[in-house]
């Protein structure tokens, strides 16, 4: 899994996380390991280190999409 530094933490937080479409009482980083487990940690961290929004959301997406 690719670490964070604090300035990608600190992106995340403070630029992408108040533009995401989450469901109400959760966040990002527990939908995708509930859907993905680490695999989609990792694939989250990823794309925190390329400063994806729109990758992040589309993860995100596709989650709620009916199987």
């Amino acid at each position: 899994m690719i670490r964070l530094n604090k300035n990608d933490t600190a992106w995340f937080n403070y630029e992408a996380l108040p533009s995401l479409h989450v469901p109400a009482d959760s966040s990002p980083a527990a939908e995708l390991y509930a859907a993905a487990g680490v695999a989609g940690i990792a694939r989250l961290h990823r794309a925190i280190k390329s400063r994806d929004i729109n990758k992040i959301q589309r993860m995100l997406d596709e989650l709620s999409q009916p199987r």
